[in-house]
């Protein structure tokens, strides 16, 4: 891999990390102040869990996700990170 697109990929990857960051952020409240509908945004953001991308940012027919089903988005994302992180090889390089 090149430069270039190494660090290309590690922009995109902080990106991510950041949305990681802050749904672990906002499970630091109280479960009742969780914005439980941002928490699933900012956890597609960080890879693909579509139904969370446009549908849930606006108030037409909104649905506001479950505690469980916000958890349960947040270790899908965590899951797709760790899954892309082995697969570019960033985990080893990162570790030593």
């Amino acid at each position: 891999m090149d430069k270039l697109t190494k660090e290309y990929i590690e922009s995109w990857l902080k990106k991510a990390e950041n949305d990681l960051q802050n749904v672990k952020n906002n499970f630091a409240a109280k479960e009742e102040d969780i914005p439980t509908d941002t928490v699933c945004f900012h956890c597609q953001q960080a890879e693909s869990l579509t139904p969370f991308a446009v549908e849930i940012r606006y108030p037409d027919d909104f649905h506001a996700p479950t505690i469980e089903e916000t958890k349960e988005v947040y270790e899908t994302a965590k899951e797709i990170r760790d899954f892309v992180l082995v697969r570019i090889d960033i985990i080893k390089n990162d570790r030593k």
